[in-house]
């Protein structure tokens, strides 16, 4: 399941519906949604409610940031949302948060899109860089506008300067991790299609598990 939202013009708000299968709650334990809106307060956090499918429960949220949230059950257990838009690592465990990113109002998104729309002749040049796991089609076209147009130049290049390349694209890329994508990069290059697999399968999001 995903992430739902719909953006409110008349009050500049997301409505987010977070959803939780059944299954992630076999003993149908009180289940609430806590994170970064709610000072991760138990009190303060929504429940989640019922149906035959899943968990679901909707929050109005303001655009313009990113909000860190996790499911806890019962108090005494914490579930993730894999259908998240992200997740970072949390400062008080080792376990990820999720992330629902609200940065732009489909309006920003549009006009956001007009200003990215390239010419015939960048188009020729651009490269799908998206094998790499982690990199997605607009993060392939934020590193090609910087230069880096195939995976060997991927493959040489920095972490640093990848999260720079990062950072200045805008605050809805700085959520994700460069580290693996020279090695795997290398590993395309250098046609190494099985240890390709196989250390793709100990990432998500291009990170490790």
């Amino acid at each position: 399941m995903a992430l739902t939202k719909t953006y409110i013009k008349s009050k500049k708000k997301f409505k987010v519906a977070f959803e939780l299968p059944v299954e992630a709650n076999p003993e149908n334990k009180e289940i609430r949604l806590v994170g970064q809106f709610n000072n991760w307060n138990w009190e303060k956090a929504p429940v989640l409610k019922r149906n035959k499918k899943c968990f679901k429960t909707t929050l109005e949220l303001s655009p313009g940031n990113t909000y860190e949230f996790r499911y806890l059950a019962d108090q005494s257990f914490w579930i993730n949302d894999w259908s998240a838009d992200g997740y970072v690592r949390s400062p008080l465990s080792v376990e990820d948060n999720c992330v629902v990113d609200l940065l732009e109002t489909p309006e920003e998104i549009k006009s956001s899109a007009q200003k990215r729309t390239r010419t015939k002749a960048s188009k020729k040049s651009a490269s799908d860089l998206t094998k790499v796991e982690g990199i997605g089609p607009k993060i392939s076209e934020v590193l090609n506008e910087a230069g880096i147009h195939s995976y060997a130049l991927l493959a040489t290049s920095r972490k640093k300067d990848l999260e720079s390349i990062l950072v200045g694209a805008g605050k809805r890329y700085k959520m994700h991790d460069p580290t693996t994508w020279p090695k795997q990069a290398k590993l395309i290059v250098e046609g190494k299609t099985k240890a390709l697999e196989k250390l793709q399968k100990e990432l998500k999001g291009g990170k490790k598990k």
